[in-house]
């Protein structure tokens, strides 16, 4: 058993729930779902009762997402770490374990079942980080339905349900960054909707998973690029991230260069746009997925936090914080 100068050296080094929702972009409700739920981490606790993590549980957390990232179960994920397993070596289950999640979904939406449908939603936001959860389930949904109702002749009833979850999965996530806040100094970024086809669902998930990373994020949809200047003076800009899966509107690469000569920040370009876009504009783009956009722009606009806080992070039906 630890002494009581092992505790306070464990405790020195320990930071709370928020700084390790900033270092490792999971939120706190999901921190403590592993915890009371899967067993996955033992955070120290305060004389109140607040959670410390130390640098181990730090690492752990992120040995979690990676075996998330490879689609494991997050029931799976305690028996791997503690066989010792190696992420990159081990040889999975051919089995994809997002399915089930899936076809719940499908089967809440063929209802038109909304609370269902949000019920669902709070399980998977508060067992899995966002850029999991976007990757291997919303996006592929998304993507299918979408697919089918571009195709100009979906089966009866697929517009409806494709509206019904871009209409639930907007005011989920908009309602979650009502309630998320950035300490001071942390980076700002603009993120503008630039496709010729206008989607506000995942530039909107985006925007919340960022504020999980404890950044400042402006999202106002699908900006002009007449108006980028005004709305990255107006709002104090560090950056400027240009978001969509469709065709990106013409003239790209050109307001790109007119709009870094004028501006002293970046501007980056994410989405599935980046596989179409001129080379020239290539150094400037962040990736596909989520979880890549997240990683590049982890390495290039880090935040900066300033003091102590034992709170929360606007994490969808977030509660207390300890």
């Amino acid at each position: 058993m630890p002494t009581s100068e092992d505790r306070e050296s464990m405790v020195s080094e320990a930071v709370p729930i928020r700084r390790v929702s900033e270092l490792t972009g999971v939120n706190s409700v999901t921190l403590r779902a592993w915890e009371r739920r899967y067993g996955l981490l033992k955070p120290l606790r305060t004389a109140k009762g607040h959670r410390l993590y130390r640098p181990e549980d730090i690492a752990r957390v992120e040995a979690i997402q990676r075996w998330l990232a490879r689609g494991v179960a997050v029931g799976q994920v305690r028996a791997l770490l503690d066989q010792g397993a190696e992420d990159t070596e081990t040889d999975l289950s051919p089995t994809d374990p997002w399915q089930q999640h899936r076809q719940v979904i499908v089967q809440a939406l063929a209802a038109l079942d909304v609370q269902a449908l949000r019920k669902r939603l709070a399980v998977l936001t508060a067992e899995y980080p966002m850029p999991v959860l976007v990757d291997h389930c919303i996006e592929p949904l998304l993507s299918q339905w979408r697919s089918d109702v571009g195709q100009g002749r979906p089966q009866y009833g697929v517009t409806s349900q494709l509206l019904c979850f871009e209409s639930v999965l907007y005011d989920y996530f908009a309602s979650a960054r009502h309630r998320q806040s950035a300490p001071k100094g942390a980076p700002r970024l603009l993120l503008v909707d630039n496709g010729r086809t206008p989607d506000s669902v995942l530039p909107m998930i985006l925007a919340y998973s960022l504020g999980v990373n404890r950044l400042q994020v402006d999202f106002f949809g699908p900006v002009p690029q007449a108006e980028w200047l005004y709305a990255v003076d107006q709002r104090g800009a560090d950056a400027v991230l240009l978001y969509t899966d469709s065709v990106p509107e013409p003239g790209l690469e050109a307001a790109h260069r007119d709009l870094e000569r004028q501006l002293a920040v970046p501007i980056w370009l994410a989405g599935r746009q980046t596989a179409l876009v001129d080379s020239t504009l290539q150094p400037h783009c962040l990736g596909q997925s989520h979880s890549e956009i997240l990683a590049a722009l982890e390495a290039r606009l880090p935040v900066r936090v300033e003091g102590p806080d034992f709170s929360d992070n606007g994490s969808p039906g977030s509660g207390a914080s300890r």
